[in-house]
């Protein structure tokens, strides 16, 4: 989903679990923003 540009709200899935990290990028780099897994218990 393309927020701004070089702003970019990925959508994973795995076993189940969705995350949402942020990928911010330019010219010359590139950071990958996740807070970390939701708990489910």
């Amino acid at each position: 989903m393309g927020i701004y540009k070089g702003v970019e709200m990925l959508h994973l899935e795995f076993n189940g679990i969705i995350i949402h990290p942020i990928l911010l990028w330019d010219e010359e780099m590139a950071v990958l923003i996740d807070t970390g897994f939701p708990r489910t218990n």
